[in-house]
């Protein structure tokens, strides 16, 4: 196993990646997934503005699937303490349902 190290926002990242027998691009390593305590940038202020909206996680759950974006509510609770990723397309939604944009979402306070 290969790891790489990286830092965004004052948090460490690293990146592990596995050997595998077909080569993506020339090269025989694929990533795999991304280790570390916190596993997103986003999980501190999504429980912030959630509550600030008297918004359960069942419910914050209930609208994104309405959006079409299916996260559970056991899954929005690992977004909220950082041990689950976020994809783009969850990062929008969240932000959308909470009324912000992506970039609130991801920026420092």
């Amino acid at each position: 196993m290969i790891r790489q190290v990286f830092h965004i926002s004052m948090v460490t990242y690293i990146l592990s990646f596995v050997k595998t027998k077909k080569q993506f691009k020339g090269v025989d390593t694929v990533a795999r997934i991304i280790d570390g305590k916190n596993m997103n940038l986003i999980g501190d202020k999504v429980k912030k503005l959630r509550k600030e909206r008297n918004m359960s996680q069942q419910t914050l759950s209930n609208k994104l699937e309405l959006l079409g974006v299916y996260v559970c509510r056991g899954s929005v609770s690992r977004i909220e303490d950082k041990t689950r990723t976020v994809t783009d397309i969850e990062l929008f939604a969240i932000a959308k349902v909470l009324g912000v944009t992506a970039d609130e979402l991801i920026g420092e306070e």
